[in-house]
């Protein structure tokens, strides 16, 4: 669980455990999620829509069914870079079934670079034309998502968590909004 606490500390946009599936126009995968994507859909361009398609096919392939998607707080100015779909589940997830959601982004056209799977979690890093993408895994308690909640957060995204959360961050969006955001006066 300590890796799994880390990574979550350092990636503050997985304090929303909650959810909400965002509203956002969605695409449907094509063929059968486990199946690699045609070619023509690996070199369209990468956008906030594709990425929550690719993510929900991919969790749909690992076992997990459909993964509901967590909007961040409209305050945060990175809020339309970021990508959540998370899962909870009774216990943590088996390394087959996290393996399998990972080779289907894979197959998608992200890069793996990093990962690592143990009993107590999982974290996996990949990356797709300026976007970032972890996978990880693991439990946390309900004190650990109190001190990692951004401020109004609901009970239930305060709650304790154990499952999968995806997080996928577009980096140059992300930090045009902070440079933007800093330069403006307040």
């Amino acid at each position: 669980m300590g890796r799994f606490v880390a990574a979550c500390v350092a990636v503050p946009v997985l304090a929303a455990c909650g959810g909400t599936d965002g509203g956002e126009a969605r695409t449907k995968p094509s063929g059968d999620p486990g199946k690699a994507t045609p070619a023509a859909e690996a070199t369209a361009p990468v956008t906030r829509a594709s990425v929550k398609g690719e993510v929900r096919a991919a969790v749909e392939a690992g076992g997990f069914g459909r993964p509901p998607f967590v909007d961040l707080p409209k305050s945060d100015v990175t809020a339309s870079c970021v990508v959540i779909g998370q899962v909870r589940t009774p216990e943590d997830p088996d390394e087959k079934s996290v393996r399998a959601v990972v080779a289907v982004l894979e197959k998608s056209g992200w890069s793996r670079t990093s990962g690592w799977y143990e009993d107590y979690g999982s974290l996996f890093s990949l990356e797709r034309e300026g976007w970032t993408l972890d996978v990880m895994t693991g439990s946390l308690t309900a004190d650990q998502m109190a001190a990692a909640a951004t401020p109004g957060a609901s009970a239930e995204e305060t709650q304790e968590f154990t499952g999968m959360s995806v997080t996928a961050i577009d980096r140059k969006c992300a930090d045009a909004a902070i440079t933007s955001a800093k330069a403006s006066p307040k």
